[in-house]
């Protein structure tokens, strides 16, 4: 069963984009990637290391923004509630006595992307976050700075993205949810 499951179904993948829509990507992503590096920099420059921006999760971010608009892990509820609950994950983790920092790396990941996928907020550079501050080298500064990031990426992301005519995002925005429907969601296992 195994074996015939990874050979794959005859789903085709979706056709690239084209070259309108690739330059399109490249420019919207150069922008936007241009905004929280020099706020970085700038920030690394006056103030310290204590104030750095960590990029990685954000190249991710803009990738799902410009690359993947309309799927569910580029929209914002994704973006901050899955950084949000990834992060505290890590937090806790890395604060863990006797674990050397690899494992909490593994531990605090795999339990940010175990809950992201059970609250339905899946982001992928969630995970990257999650993987970065479960070391213990990062603190709630740059959590706090990754979060604003993330708010401004989610802004200006929207604002250029639907200048085109053939984007829309996000394509919902909603951050909470009705108590009784979350209650039946988690009770169906």
């Amino acid at each position: 069963m195994v074996a015939t499951k990874c050979k794959g179904t005859d789903n085709r993948p979706p056709p690239p984009f084209t070259n309108e829509q690739a330059v399109f990507s490249f420019f919207g992503s150069f922008v936007l990637l241009t905004l929280p590096a020099g706020i970085g920099h700038s920030l690394v420059t006056s103030y310290g290391s204590n104030y750095l921006l960590l990029m990685p999760p954000f190249g991710a971010f803009i990738c799902l923004q410009f690359g993947l608009t309309q799927a569910p892990a580029a929209q914002p509820r994704s973006c901050l509630l899955g950084q949000l609950l990834s992060v505290s994950i890590a937090l806790i983790i890395s604060v863990i006595p006797l674990l050397p920092v690899w494992f909490k790396q593994v531990l605090g990941t795999s339990l940010a992307i175990g809950a992201m996928t059970r609250c339905g907020i899946t982001h992928p550079p969630a995970g990257a976050s999650a993987f970065l501050f479960s070391s213990g080298t990062y603190g709630m500064t740059h959590f706090v700075l990754l979060l604003a990031g993330n708010v401004l990426a989610i802004i200006v992301g929207s604002i250029i993205n639907n200048t085109s005519e053939k984007r829309q995002y996000p394509t919902y925005i909603a951050m909470g949810c009705n108590p009784k429907d979350a209650y039946e969601y988690l009770k169906r296992d």
